[in-house]
């Protein structure tokens, strides 16, 4: 919003495209801007929602065992979609004489180059640059290079205009017709019900019967050791251990977090006993198999495997 409302003020000043017309506008648009913004702190935390983050963003250690927050790799084939839609939007947009550019057109720009520092940002880049597209491509010299010698590949339209209401029909169509579904819980790919689910293949699913078959009631004898990837699942399915460790940054620090990785090769049963010094003996075990810390677990008198999945195995104390 910050960067529309500076981009607009900036382009009125230079004699680009832009709705700024006066000082007032710049006013009132800058008022917007500036209201929108004040909405992140509307939240049960306040200011603390924002400090939260610029932790988590200003951690350089998870960019390092975190995915979401590493680099685009373009040895990656993943990343390859990204970079190659990056530069068909930057091939539409120098196709646009400079003083012709809108701010708007810009701004995929900003999120392009977030997605090369930090893979969370793609999707975002992606959104806005699909949009800017549609927005910019009636304007490029390619565009008008097609109409002028291949009309018969590209003729863009003559005056045509449509009413709120026919530009509303369709989106408000398919937000009904999805709650519908929702409501009668029909399962019908990505709208229906049912529909989102864990896959089977990343997530401990399988376990979650033996879950909650030993889940403690009590705050005694519910201490889970666990991966970090496994904290949340394990608190939304079966809220009644205490979990040792989940995904949130802020809370643990990267420099803990990297520790706790790390232990997952090596120094494993070292770091299992310091920690239990430190936080309590664990009661239950949630591993991810394959991992030094299901090692740990599987290799020990102390402990009984209840069940074991291609993905996790769970394991019970037999020894106080």
């Amino acid at each position: 919003m910050m960067l529309a409302a500076g981009g607009w003020i900036a382009a009125w000043q230079l004699g680009w495209p832009t709705p700024v017309r006066s000082a007032r506008d710049a006013c009132g648009i800058l008022a917007i801007a500036i209201a929108c913004c004040l909405t992140a702190f509307v939240n049960p935390y306040g200011f603390d929602l924002i400090r939260t983050w610029y932790v988590i963003m200003g951690e350089p250690v998870l960019r390092q065992i975190i995915q979401e927050h590493s680099p685009l790799d373009p040895a990656d084939p993943t990343a390859w979609p990204i970079l190659g839609f990056g530069g068909l939007y930057l091939f539409l947009l120098v196709g646009i004489p400079l003083r012709q550019v809108k701010v708007t057109w810009l701004l995929p720009l900003v999120w392009f180059l977030l997605s090369l520092d930090r893979v969370r940002h793609a999707p975002l880049f992606a959104v806005l640059a699909l949009a800017g597209m549609a927005s910019l491509w009636p304007h490029t010299r390619w565009a008008r290079w097609l109409k002028d010698h291949r009309p018969d590949f590209y003729r863009p339209g003559q005056g045509e205009t449509r009413s709120i209401a026919a530009n509303l029909a369709l989106p408000i169509a398919v937000v009904l017709g999805a709650l519908a579904l929702q409501i009668a819980r029909i399962e019908v790919p990505l709208v229906g019900a049912n529909w989102a689910r864990h896959d089977a293949r990343h997530w401990p699913v399988e376990l979650i019967g033996v879950l909650k078959e030993n889940e403690p009631h009590s705050l005694v004898g519910n201490h889970l050791f666990n991966d970090y990837i496994d904290g949340g699942f394990v608190i939304y399915h079966a809220p009644g251990y205490k979990v040792f460790v989940d995904d949130r940054c802020e809370v643990f620090g990267g420099d803990w977090l990297l520790r706790f990785v790390m232990a997952g090769s090596s120094g494993t049963e070292a770091a299992i006993r310091q920690w239990e010094m430190e936080y309590g003996n664990f009661d239950f075990a949630l591993t991810r198999t394959g991992t030094a810390f299901d090692d740990h677990f599987a290799n020990s008198t102390d402990w009984r495997c209840v069940q074991r999945t291609a993905t996790a195995a769970f394991y019970r104390r037999t020894v106080r």
